[in-house]
């Protein structure tokens, strides 16, 4: 048996109907607006559901893959220059935001107090568990934000060259702090900065 369909909207009906659901159109016993094949309304009209359906599919993908991206790639957590670990990139970047910190407080009229600071973030009570492990590490002070430049000293031999140039910039930044000499560190932050490529999305700490 032949489907039947609405000449005004295209539809398709069922036997029994007397009106169409869809637009309200009155269906005559002598069928004059019924059609025994799909109009070309009702064909245009499945193409567009079909067409919206697919682009809300292609930007849900779009969506999920900015998320994975987002999520696993371009993270701290990702290293994002050659030669440089994983780990020790993530520990950088921790380093950097906490000198950031120190001088924002330096220089904001010596307000806030860092050790407050310090004592209020997930890393200090992750440097009090490296310290209580450690024979030589007395206090977590000297291993906040990680212990990177302690585990350096121990072994630089296990530090790539660039990993090596990467800790001697932070510690030259460390020093500029130490002797006031801000303009100097404004400098190599910079350039550190734009060595890792650090985003501010990157920021580590609790604010």
């Amino acid at each position: 048996m032949s489907s039947k369909f609405c000449t005004n909207c295209g539809r398709k009906l069922n036997p029994e109907e007397k009106f169409c659901s869809e637009c309200g159109q009155k269906l005559v016993e002598n069928e004059q607006n019924i059609h025994l094949e799909e109009p070309a309304q009702q064909k245009r009209l499945a193409y567009s559901k079909f067409f919206n359906k697919k682009t809300a599919i292609i930007g849900s993908l779009i969506l999920l893959l900015g998320i994975f991206y987002t999520i696993f790639i371009d993270s701290p957590r990702n290293s994002q220059v050659k030669g440089v670990s994983d780990k020790v990139y993530y520990q950088l970047v921790e380093q950097y935001f906490y000198l950031e910190t120190q001088m924002d407080m330096f220089t904001n009229d010596g307000s806030g107090d860092i050790f407050e600071w310090m004592e209020a973030q997930k890393q200090f009570k992750d440097a009090e568990k490296y310290a209580e492990n450690s024979d030589r590490v007395q206090h977590a002070y000297q291993v906040f934000p990680n212990p990177l430049f302690y585990e350096y000293h121990e072994n630089q031999d296990s530090y790539s060259s660039k990993e090596i140039e990467m800790i001697n910039k932070v510690s030259a930044m460390f020093r500029s702090i130490n002797f006031f000499n801000y303009e100097k560190y404004e400098e190599q932050s910079k350039e550190l900065e734009k060595d890792l490529r650090i985003k501010d999305s990157y920021y580590p700490f609790e604010k």
